[in-house]
């Protein structure tokens, strides 16, 4: 019984450790978030000052 709960628990972690590994993360997309403006990016995450208006 011991046997096969140290089993189930390694490949538990074994699971967990791939997942881990395989998720990316982005880095953030810097741009104009400001939608009034003339150069409003819809995928920028952070707002980096360039936002110009009419």
């Amino acid at each position: 019984m011991n046997t096969i709960l140290s089993i189930a628990i390694l490949a538990l972690a074994l699971a967990l450790a791939v997942c881990l590994s395989s998720c990316s993360k982005n880095d953030p997309v810097l741009g104009c978030t400001d939608s009034n403006a003339l150069n409003y990016d819809s995928a920028a995450d952070i707002d980096d000052g360039s936002c110009t208006f009419n």
